[in-house]
């Protein structure tokens, strides 16, 4: 705490120039890290060679390898980019005909008629897929050269935009603060009479883009009413549908929203459209990541604001903007439209802004043992980041030891945990497919909001190698896990004796010593009652007389008395100890029917059964191993049409001929999912057991 009033100003402003130089390393070192690489063809006195190059700035440096020292280096302030055929040899590009439908871009450069280069667009070319990295290569060398030809098809603002950044290179300070001033990159009331970045014209996108501003206008013109959310929520959905529908907006669309930032007084930075306009920035940031002039354009915006504002509210709102496109730089752009759900938490907030970007987003988590855990995130947090938070709240290993992951229900699913997290995906996209899904459901708006998504923290891979090395938390939450296949019928169990042994045990770790459950607000026979319908297999309560399920909770009685002062620590290792003895423990079952021309039972329900040694198939009733694969023998497996696929080629010996078996199961379109990426996961922890073995 400062002593006076002069020394905690000293402070204030020692610490603000520190948070500008972060800021400033931060622009510098995403600038560098988001140059442009690839593979090209370098045509030099007649002759064809493969070479890197990285584009960044205005230089494209060329090496024989990555890694390598440079081999040459061009400044394509004095070059030509031309699109020629991809067959081109170097060459007058006029030559060949770019009438075909593989075309590419060459770089001319105008020091040296033996030289030229020719940018590939394979799937081997690094980061992009080949039309867009076309694309991106293109418009980034015509940025980079502001050749005549980019003069002719740039818009205005992509050549402001482009006279800057090369007026900042050359330190012309003062040229740089009267172009920034520019009306194009300013406040306007008025409509846009063309679009601001050029777009294709084949794809008929400059209506859109008046459209798009004209919505960026009414979200930014209309107060938000936290009572009414309704209009600017449909208002942002509009808008990053279009861009997502056409992605060419993206750009247009971080141009128009800075446009209608930019020219306020800084004195005045509270009003409606300002406020809005910072909130839409922060809603569309994690969308979209724009391309490479623009992404400058918006790291300049902030930083200027970030540096130059003297009002706290805009500082905030910079920095808060800034940290939110570093992340969607480093995890990646959103694949969906914000639901419903994400917008109207987000937007409850407005009101207080700035504080509501510091303010993250909650959802609950529930444990297998019905515990729920609040875990917070943003719109571009990953499920990998989630389950992190978890395992260090809850105090559980890594999941990559335990196996453990995230799990969700799914509309029109009475299953709770059956559809898989990718543990790169965003939760905020996987909620926003969830909500459309229950609309496709439910129509009526009404009933939306009857049913919530449920999200489920349990095991997934089962290994061998953990069992008893589990940490006592990892230990109760697989016994409540076991305890629930056990119950549903999906972990067979020996006998009743045994059934009413793993009973007792839960029933313990539930709710502790049998004398104790007296002092409880529920009555005693309920307990017991209770304990009973949960833990005890289902096989032994199905179609019982009444009188026979008081003698099975009679017996439960009698062996929960016998655990009396064992911890549930004690018992869930105990609980484990007697659920290992079936050799498919840890087996993840699906039901499906068999199907294919040489059945094991033809049209007959059966068991898939996955666990980290391969595949089995199970008698539906009994659980007796009809069938087993090992990984090395299953060649190919995933949906196939509407059913699941295994095509399998059993070992024999080397003189005898083998031929592949096909088997064909019929089960719902979310299990064969489930079970095509469990099995992929197996076959992926797999090898990587195998390289750690060869290390």
């Amino acid at each position: 705490m400062a002593a006076n009033q002069k020394e905690c100003e000293n402070w204030t402003c020692v610490l603000h120039s520190a948070m500008q130089s972060s800021f400033r390393g931060t622009l510098d070192r995403r600038q560098s890290d988001n140059a442009l690489c690839g593979w090209i063809q370098m045509f030099q006195n007649g002759k064809s060679q493969r070479c890197w190059s990285t584009l960044q700035g205005k230089a494209l440096s060329i090496y024989t390898k990555p890694g390598d020292k440079t081999l040459k280096r061009i400044d394509l302030q004095h070059a030509t980019v031309r699109k020629v055929d991809s067959r081109w040899n170097g060459r007058d590009p006029s030559s060949v005909s770019t009438g075909s439908s593989s075309t590419s871009s060459a770089v001319l450069p105008e020091d040296s008629q033996d030289t030229a280069i020719l940018l590939e667009s394979s799937e081997e070319a690094v980061v992009f897929a080949p039309e867009e990295e076309k694309a991106s290569w293109f418009q980034a060398l015509n940025v980079a050269g502001n050749t005549e030809q980019h003069q002719q098809q740039a818009s205005l603002t992509e050549r402001i935009l482009a006279q800057i950044r090369q007026e900042e290179d050359e330190k012309e300070e003062l040229c740089v603060h009267q172009l920034w001033k520019h009306p194009i990159l300013n406040y306007t009331s008025c409509d846009l009479m063309q679009p601001l970045t050029s777009l294709p014209s084949s794809a008929g996108l400059k209506s859109q883009a008046m459209n798009l501003f004209k919505s960026v206008q009414l979200f930014m013109s209309t107060c938000i009413n936290p009572l009414g959310l309704e209009y600017h929520i449909c208002c942002v959905q509009h808008i990053i549908k279009m861009c997502l529908k056409h992605p060419p907006l993206c750009n247009e669309l971080y141009c128009q929203v800075l446009r209608q930032l930019s020219g306020h007084s800084d004195t005045v930075p509270n009003s409606t459209v300002v406020l809005q306009g910072w909130y839409l920035l922060f809603l569309i940031i994690p969308m979209f990541v724009p391309s490479e002039l623009f992404l400058w354009y918006v790291e300049k915006f902030l930083l200027r604001h970030y540096t130059n504002s003297t009002n706290p509210t805009i500082f905030e709102y910079s920095s808060h903007c800034s940290d939110c496109l570093e992340k969607a730089i480093s995890n990646g752009p959103r694949e969906c439209i914000p639901s419903r759900f994400e917008l109207q938490s987000l937007m409850m907030r407005c009101s207080h802004m700035p504080t509501a970007m510091q303010v993250k987003l909650k959802v609950s988590v529930q444990l297998m043992n019905e515990v729920q855990v609040d875990v917070e995130f943003t719109p571009l947090t990953t499920v990998e980041e989630i389950v992190s938070q978890l395992n260090e709240e809850i105090g559980m290993p890594d999941s990559s030891e335990t196996g453990f992951a995230l799990m969700s229900d799914w509309p029109g699913v009475e299953e709770r945990a059956c559809f898989y997290l990718f543990p790169s995906s965003k939760l905020c996209d996987f909620i926003s497919k969830w909500m459309d899904s229950l609309d496709e459901l439910n129509p009526v708006k009404s009933t939306r909001g009857q049913r919530s998504i449920n999200l489920t923290y349990a095991n997934r891979l089962s290994h061998a190698r953990r069992r008893g090395h589990e940490t006592d938390k990892e230990t109760l939450l697989l016994s409540y896990q076991i305890s629930k296949e056990v119950s549903s019928g999906r972990h067979p169990v020996a006998n009743a004796s045994e059934g009413i042994d793993l009973a007792a045990v839960m029933a313990q770790i539930e709710y502790g010593d049998w004398h104790s459950i007296a002092s409880s607000a529920q009555p005693r026979e309920f307990i017991e009652k209770e304990a009973l319908e949960r833990f005890c297999p289902a096989q032994f309560l199905h179609m019982a007389l009444q009188h026979d399920q008081r003698l099975l909770q009679d017996k439960l009685i009698v062996k929960w008395k016998a655990l009396v002062g064992l911890d549930s620590n004690v018992c869930a290792h105990r609980y484990l100890d007697i659920a290992e003895k079936w050799e498919l423990y840890g087996a993840a079952l699906f039901q499906a029917i068999e199907k294919s021309s040489q059945p094991i039972s033809r049209n007959h329900s059966l068991w898939l059964a996955i666990n980290e040694q391969g595949v089995c198939l199970l008698d539906i009733n009994s659980m007796n191993c009809l069938m087993s694969y090992k990984y090395s023998e299953i060649s190919t497996f995933g949906a196939h049409g509407e059913d699941f696929v295994l095509v399998v080629t059993p070992h024999q010996d080397s003189s005898s001929h083998v031929q592949a078996e096909k088997l064909l199961l019929a089960m719902p379109r979310l299990k064969i999912r489930e079970a095509t990426y469990l099995i992929a996961s197996y076959l992926e922890s797999c090898e990587n057991e195998q390289e750690v073995d060869r290390l």
